[in-house]
């Protein structure tokens, strides 16, 4: 629950503590530029970025989980086949979801939002996290076919080679999609229900 901030002090306030940072001219028009909403319009405002961060951090579990038990997923019930279809349903998943995002979100976006545009921030993201979730692709299926050909230090050295942007990625076009941000971009709430989410 978010508390509002006065830009008004009388003499009864000036005593009082205060909670949160001081009210500023920036903020102030923040709050006023905030539209009332009703519950369905709310609904419909936040169902993008709360839509990413669910299909975002079942991408991360997948990735944490691969990783943490690189070395003991035996450990944890699998066997290592077992262990590396799991591993597989990141590069299933998650190439499936940026395939999807380019196809039918990004477009949409787009017109208004620079970061989603062509050659922008959220695409060029999207390409570098491709070129390590391919060869964590080709580790895997070496490995599913020969499974003398796995190393957990292997498995992890991949991993790591992408992990700082994609977990960054899938963590800024949360908040690219977030009120506050379409707001500032322009959006309207009729251009907000075309997204499907």
């Amino acid at each position: 629950m978010s508390a509002t901030l006065s830009t008004t002090v009388t003499n009864s306030d000036a005593a009082a503590p205060t909670k949160g940072p001081p009210a500023t001219a920036e903020t102030s028009k923040a709050a006023e530029a905030r539209p009332k909403l009703s519950p369905s319009e709310a609904y419909a405002w936040n169902a993008a970025w709360k839509g990413m961060e669910r299909f975002h951090n079942s991408h991360k579990r997948t990735f944490t989980n691969s990783y943490e038990h690189a070395s003991d997923y035996a450990d944890v019930g699998y066997s290592l086949k077992a262990f590396l279809r799991e591993s597989y349903n990141l590069v299933i998943h998650l190439g499936n979801h940026h395939s999807i995002e380019e196809a039918y979100i990004f477009p949409l976006l787009a017109h208004k939002h620079p970061a989603f545009r062509d050659g922008a921030e959220h695409k060029a993201d999207h390409a570098a996290i491709h070129d390590g979730l391919e060869r964590y692709q080709e580790f895997l299926r070496a490995c599913m076919m020969d499974d003398t050909k796995y190393s957990p230090e292997k498995m992890r050295e991949i991993l790591d080679s992408f992990r700082e942007p994609l977990f960054r990625h899938l963590d800024q076009e949360v908040e690219d999609l977030k009120p506050e941000t379409l707001w500032k971009h322009g959006f309207t709430i009729d251009e907000i229900r075309r997204l499907p989410f």
